[in-house]
């Protein structure tokens, strides 16, 4: 069969700062009420329509990553975002020491050229993270995003703002040079 056991899946993520995301989404968006770190994900699946729909995604964690009140306080989604939700059946969210999960079970299996809502987790502090996962019906699993390091050790503004900062550096040079 082949075509049943090809699997693509995608990933689009973000981090915002304390009290943006609620400046994005609207107010009440943050789990934490504007006090933690987001994590925004959405997961795209890629797979040929013969294949087997996403069911499952996960996003690993460092053991130094603490969630804050019960393990599932932190972890949630923006329904409304994207093609399904997590479905809201048992087991829908999960939480452990190392790694966050939403589960997408029938009827909100995302099939091909479907996405998932936006899914979130949050954390005090600016976690450094393990591989991003997603998995099929088959129980197929693919890692969409390897590892990411810390964004306070590693920033690198995007490339419109690098654009912005190297025209502005240009305008600055012509004019130093045109009073000379």
């Amino acid at each position: 069969d082949g075509g049943g056991m090809y699997f693509n899946a995608g990933v689009e993520f973000a981090v915002y700062m304390p009290g943006v995301f609620d400046t994005v989404f609207g107010s009440g968006a943050d789990p934490s009420g504007g006090t933690e770190v987001v994590y925004a994900y959405q997961f795209f699946n890629y797979t040929p329509l013969t294949s087997a729909p996403l069911v499952k995604v996960t996003v690993g964690l460092d053991a130094n990553e603490p969630f804050t009140g019960s393990p599932l306080a932190n972890v949630g989604f923006l329904a409304g975002t994207g093609t399904f939700s997590p479905s809201p059946t048992g087991g829908a969210l999960a939480a452990d020491l190392f790694s966050v999960r939403w589960d997408f079970l029938s009827p909100n299996m995302i099939t091909v050229g479907q996405s998932s809502d936006i899914l979130i987790y949050t954390c005090p502090t600016l976690p450094e993270w393990g591989n991003v996962a997603a998995q099929n019906a088959y129980g197929l699993q693919q890692t969409v995003l390897e590892s990411v390091p810390n964004p306070s050790l590693s920033y690198v503004p995007e490339p419109g703002t690098l654009a912005l900062l190297a025209v502005g550096g240009l305008v600055a040079l012509r004019r130093r040079r045109s009073v000379r």
